[in-house]
C-alpha cells in the first residue's frame, strides 16, 4: 500500500481551492453589501435632513403668518381704541405736539397738565368735558 495517494491529494487540493475561492467571493460580497448599506444610510440621512429642513421652514413660515395676523389684530384693536378715545373729545384732535411741548419744558406730570386742560388722561380713567 502506498502512503501517498496522489489522487486523494489532488482531491483535497481542489477542495481547498474551492473553499478559498468561495470565501474570497463571500468576502467580496460582504464588502459590496457593506458599501451598499453605507450608501443606503447616507441616502436615508440626506432624505431625513431634507425632510427636517422642509418641516422647519414650514414651521417658521406658519409662525410668521400667525404672528403677522396677531400683530395686525392687535394693531386694529389699538387703532379702534384710539379712535374711540378721540371720539370722547368731540371737536378736539389729539395733540401730540402739545404733549411733546410739555415734556420738553420739563413738566413733571404731563398727564396732570392735560387733565388741567380737561383732556382724557390715563389717571382720570375717563374724559372730562371741555
Amino acid at each position: 500500500m502506498d502512503l501517498f495517494d496522489a489522487e486523494a491529494a489532488e482531491r483535497v487540493a481542489s477542495e481547498l481551492d474551492r473553499i478559498v475561492e468561495r470565501r474570497a467571493r463571500e468576502a467580496r460580497d460582504t464588502e459590496r453589501v457593506e458599501e451598499m448599506w453605507a450608501e443606503s444610510v447616507r441616502l436615508y440621512n440626506g432624505h431625513r435632513r431634507e425632510t427636517n429642513r422642509e418641516a422647519w421652514r414650514a414651521y417658521h413660515l406658519n409662525q410668521a403668518d400667525r404672528l403677522e395676523a396677531t400683530a395686525a389684530e392687535l394693531a386694529r384693536d389699538h387703532r379702534a381704541r384710539a379712535e374711540a378715545l378721540l371720539g370722547e373729545r368731540p371737536g378736539k384732535a389729539f395733540e401730540v405736539e402739545s404733549l411733546s411741548h410739555y415734556l420738553q419744558q420739563g413738566v413733571r406730570d404731563a398727564g396732570a397738565a392735560y387733565a388741567q386742560r380737561k383732556y382724557w388722561t390715563p389717571q382720570s380713567g375717563a374724559s372730562a368735558k371741555a
